[in-house]
């Protein structure tokens, strides 16, 4: 079998994810709403106000990246932000044809502790970003590299 072609492909915020994140957030805070109003306040209530709030708080954490480039060489993957060039494994997270969502994880330790970059980066792409190279990052990033 012959490995992907090598693909650089642009990083960005995309409109879905904003409707995703905030569809989500508001599903969650009226399902925390309705249940504080409808039981007097106990355990169940605090509990669900607590996960909002620490999903919340872990969301803040954890924002998808935006801005920079996805490559892959051939070889490996790499994550491309200013003068920042990190190398790592990606995984699909979700796949909806026209975008997917990567799990991009550093291959080094000492990289994802560095003050200001995350061990884990979410990574949104579009197919409306680079139509032309969609179908090259998409063989790339369901290639198994032996």
């Amino acid at each position: 079998m012959h490995n992907a072609p090598s693909v650089t492909y642009p990083v960005g915020r995309l409109l879905l994810e904003r409707a995703f994140t905030l569809a989500l957030s508001g599903l969650a805070l009226a399902a925390t709403f309705t249940l504080v109003l409808s039981q007097p306040w106990g355990w169940g209530p605090a509990l669900c106000v607590s996960s909002v709030l620490l999903a919340w708080a872990i969301q803040r954490r954890a924002r998808p990246l935006s801005g920079g480039q996805v490559a892959w060489d051939g070889q490996a993957w790499w994550l491309r932000r200013d003068a920042d060039d990190q190398a790592g494994r990606v995984r699909v997270e979700w796949d909806l044809q026209g975008f997917l969502l990567l799990r991009f994880e550093p291959l080094t330790k000492a990289a994802s502790r560095r003050p200001g970059a995350a061990g884990v980066q979410w990574v949104w792409l579009a197919r409306q970003s680079d139509p032309a190279s969609w179908a090259d990052l998409r063989r790339a990033v369901y290639c198994r590299v032996s």
